[in-house]
């Protein structure tokens, strides 16, 4: 009897004194550059703009190579991210992006994006500039065809804005 007694105070005891929260030590693995990266790049291929952006702005400071891959993806999918979200930052990213890496290969997909930015928030000058940065040999079709009716609309706004 008064060792289930004892038992029993031993148990609570325990528990009382352990009453914080055990968390288990992650490895650094989880907390590398190129964990985040991967997990960011899932982030945004299943839309969720936001923390894909959290995360790749993460990654994009903790990679000090200017040359690294990932840190060059991070930076225009943070520019990416922002002009889809409409953020305040998206012009200032896409702009900072495309004077870093110029030579990007997938630059026109940012140019095509601050456009669609731009007309939401009916700066049709601004979008137009942009539009007519893009490339249209690489263009799929449907692109085009958004681009070439907002480009048309556009010119015919702006003459009768004059």
């Amino acid at each position: 009897m008064k060792k289930e007694i004892l038992f029993k105070w031993l148990i609570i005891s325990i528990l009382v004194l352990f009453n914080g929260k055990i968390i288990a030590q992650q490895s650094r693995h989880y907390h590398s550059p190129e964990h985040e990266f991967t997990r960011a790049k899932e982030l945004f291929d299943k839309q969720q703009y936001g923390s894909a952006k959290s995360l790749f702005t993460q990654v994009y400071q903790k990679i000090e190579d200017n040359f690294d891959t990932r840190k060059q993806t991070s930076l225009f999918h943070m520019a990416l991210c922002a002009t889809i979200l409409y953020h305040d930052d998206a012009e200032q990213l896409a702009y900072y992006f495309a004077s870093e890496y110029p030579q990007y290969m997938d630059l026109d997909r940012m140019w095509f994006h601050l456009g669609e930015y731009f007309f939401t928030k009916k700066q049709y000058k601004k979008a137009l500039v942009e539009y007519q940065k893009i490339n249209p040999k690489i263009l799929n079709l449907k692109w085009l065809m958004v681009i070439l009716f907002k480009i048309c609309m556009q010119k015919q706004n702006l003459c009768f804005l004059r």
